[in-house]
């Protein structure tokens, strides 16, 4: 939904004039096409059913739009022009880009992966040492949080169920050997 920063993975079909929406061989929801609208955005397509709206990102949200039946807005000010098929639409209604649809395709995590990556590359390349103190000093805060949820009862319980002081330590002593690994090789 709109504002809304919760996704799920789903499967959108049309067939036999009706909407189907499944995730995880679990059917989520039917719906006749006459009871569905679709808008196209920047974001992706916009999916209207029962007074709820959601926001479906596909490689190609023209298609699924058209599929569904498209309601075309004026990109300025949101209001409704015309309800038709996609060809009879005028060319400037249609706001979404290839590169808008494919980005919004990529899942948050990936992205945020990618982001990373590339900073860690970027800091290799030419700050070498701020890329070792944010390596290591990383690496002594999990040792700081391991040791306080050893020692702390308080403390363990209220870490996530899958991260345990452990887990902590573990990945804040690799951390930090990293860290000295970078250290001595540009050194």
């Amino acid at each position: 939904m709109p504002g809304d920063p919760f996704e799920l993975s789903a499967v959108l079909r049309v067939t036999d004039g009706r909407l189907l929406l499944t995730s995880q061989e679990h059917e989520l929801g039917s719906w006749a096409l006459e009871q569905v609208s679709a808008r196209l955005r920047p974001e992706g397509c916009y999916v209207g059913v029962g007074g709820e709206e959601f926001i479906v990102t596909v490689p190609r949200p023209a298609q699924l739009a058209e599929a569904i039946g498209l309601e075309w807005t004026d990109p300025v000010d949101d209001t409704l022009l015309e309800t038709s098929t996609l060809s009879e639409a005028p060319p400037d209604a249609l706001e979404v880009t290839v590169a808008t649809g494919f980005i919004a395709g990529i899942p948050l995590a990936w992205k945020l992966g990618i982001a990373t990556a590339l900073l860690v590359v970027g800091l290799w390349v030419f700050l070498p040492t701020v890329l070792v103190g944010l390596v290591v000093a990383g690496g002594i805060a999990l040792l700081l949080g391991g040791t306080m949820a050893a020692v702390d009862p308080f403390t363990s319980v209220r870490l996530p169920e899958r991260l345990t002081a452990g887990r902590l330590l573990a990945a804040g002593g690799g951390l930090v050997a990293v860290g000295l690994a970078i250290a001595l090789s540009i050194a």
